[in-house]
């Protein structure tokens, strides 16, 4: 889904990507006939990540000025609590362009495996693009991912890392159920004393991690969520979660999804500020009774931070939070 990147204005304190140095490249449906968002997407996708290996093809052999070593030894576990942390990817749409993957493979197909956290920080998982552009986490986000740098931090400090458990997003009910089983189960078997569950999204996604809540603490195994919440723009109408239970009785918010900011005009604009009203970005509307239309004529915006590209950021990035008043 189509989002929007603030690098100069209000807008770049909104997400850790409005101050990196990006290559942008503008891919263009030219058969009128061919429906732009269920078929051109695997095109659109798969020549970004076409033009992203050629590019990383050119430091191939290079020494890098410096490095980060990640590592659990065999052995050095101790008598510290064993924690997992399980990360609900972006996915839940059975076509292929559109979820996650991990090497290669679509997220969606997958049972919840156990992997070793350098094989995120090694680049193993791909970003999707079915998930809201303010709410996913980027293939930048996975390789850089500061909760696994964390947890690798305190490793042996305060608590023993058991390593990382993928959940999927179910597209229906026994999906969702399977997944939430086989984390729990997991978790178990490693003798998992407590998990960190990490949301990107919410909606849709609010089911599979309330079920794996539940599962992980009918286990014994304490769990924190980590995610957004999403009550509209005047936070009141819609419940902040779309599904509930008394077992999580701990979560981390990472803030309202759909905050409203008006974005100034920019003397330069990468991309086709247009299709702000042409196309569906979710967090951008063509007429609202309360702040008129997102796209102004002076070329200002009005916007959710649906719309604001890597505004999550519930896997370590965000500046954000909520308070009960």
């Amino acid at each position: 889904m189509e989002g929007i990147l603030d690098m100069d204005g209000p807008g770049a304190r909104l997400s850790n990507l409005g101050n990196r140095l990006h290559l942008c490249f503008t891919a263009e449906n030219t058969d009128p006939t061919v429906d732009q968002g269920q078929h051109m997407n695997l095109n659109f996708r798969m020549g970004a990540m076409l033009l992203a290996e050629y590019i990383g093809r050119t430091v191939r052999g290079q020494i890098p000025d410096e490095y980060e070593v990640y590592e659990m030894v065999e052995g050095e576990e101790s008598e510290l609590p064993k924690v997992v942390l399980v990360m609900q990817l972006n996915s839940f749409y059975e076509t292929l362009g559109f979820d996650d993957t991990f090497y290669g493979t679509d997220a969606m197909f997958m049972t919840p495996p156990l992997v070793h956290p350098n094989e995120v920080l090694d680049g193993a998982v791909c970003s999707g693009s079915i998930c809201i552009a303010g709410q996913r986490a980027y293939t930048y986000d996975y390789q850089n991912y500061p909760m696994i740098k964390r947890l690798y931090r305190e490793h042996g400090r305060t608590l023993n890392f058991a390593g990382v458990i993928f959940a999927i997003v179910g597209p229906t009910l026994d999906k969702k159920e399977r997944g939430a089983i086989r984390v729990a189960e997991t978790a178990k078997l490693l003798g998992c004393d407590a998990a960190l569950v990490v949301q990107p999204a919410d909606g849709n996604g609010d089911i599979d991690l309330f079920k794996m809540i539940k599962n992980l603490e009918a286990k014994g195994i304490k769990t924190v969520a980590v995610g957004d919440e999403n009550s509209g723009m005047d936070g009141r109408t819609y419940p902040t979660k779309a599904m509930l239970d008394p077992c999580c009785d701990a979560y981390v918010s990472c803030g309202m999804t759909c905050q409203v900011y008006e974005l100034p005009p920019m003397e330069r604009i990468i991309g086709d500020l247009e299709s702000v009203m042409r196309d569906p970005y979710p967090g951008t509307w063509a007429e609202n009774a309360t702040y008129g239309p997102s796209l102004r004529e002076d070329g200002s915006l009005v916007v959710d931070t649906h719309v604001i590209i890597g505004n999550n950021g519930a896997f370590g990035w965000s500046r954000k939070t909520c308070k009960d008043f």
